[in-house]
């Protein structure tokens, strides 16, 4: 299962399957204070220092407005291996 709500932990436990044994559980948005979940890290301070570095040299090339050719930055999430995987 792949979830995007802490909650989702709690109805798995409370249905019929017995986590991680009998079902994986992957949580998309793994917090560094969640160890115990397997799923993604989104690293969202790599993503803020991008974010910043990426409007500084706006600034320092004096750039204003919305630029004539649009770019993206992209930042992946790292994978977290937690007790939640099923075996």
């Amino acid at each position: 299962m792949i979830a995007t709500m802490a909650e989702a932990w709690e109805w798995l436990a409370a249905s019929s399957h017995q986590p991680p044994r009998t079902i994986g559980f992957l949580f998309w948005q793994v917090r560094p204070g969640d160890p115990h979940w397997s799923g993604n890290r989104q690293n969202d301070a790599e993503i803020g220092a991008a974010a910043v570095e990426l409007l500084a040299g706006q600034l320092r090339r004096g750039e204003r407005g919305t630029p004539p050719v649009r770019s993206r930055v992209l930042v992946e999430s790292s994978a977290v291996s937690g007790r939640t995987e099923s075996s």
